[in-house]
């Protein structure tokens, strides 16, 4: 039922064996490039702050740019709208007639 359970366990160790033989050389090489990169740790957190920095000064000019526009916008609007019409005494009613239904 359980065909891996049959095999004996000396093939794993020679694996392992020749895994870890192969991958140790890498872990020198990762190691110092890790702990390079780490030592410029530094220059990492400046071009970080640089570059929000520069993301939060055009997100501000941009958002000053739609302010401005807009501002214009509803200017022209104002300029270009009618004036509203003077109300006239009675100017809705039919006729002669006003509220009181006397007639003129």
């Amino acid at each position: 039922m359980f065909p891996f359970s049959l095999r004996s366990g000396d093939h794993l160790k020679v694996d392992l064996e020749q895994k870890e033989q192969a991958v140790m050389p890498t872990w020198p090489q990762l190691n110092e490039t890790f702990v390079g990169i780490l030592g410029w740790s530094w220059l990492i957190y400046v071009v970080s702050a640089l570059m929000v920095l520069i993301c939060g000064y055009f997100a501000y000019c941009e958002r000053r740019r739609q302010m401005e526009s807009t501002r214009r916008l509803r200017g022209l609007q104002r300029a270009l709208a009618r004036p509203p019409l003077k109300r006239r005494p009675n100017a809705g009613l039919s006729g002669s007639s006003d509220i009181s239904g006397t007639s003129y």
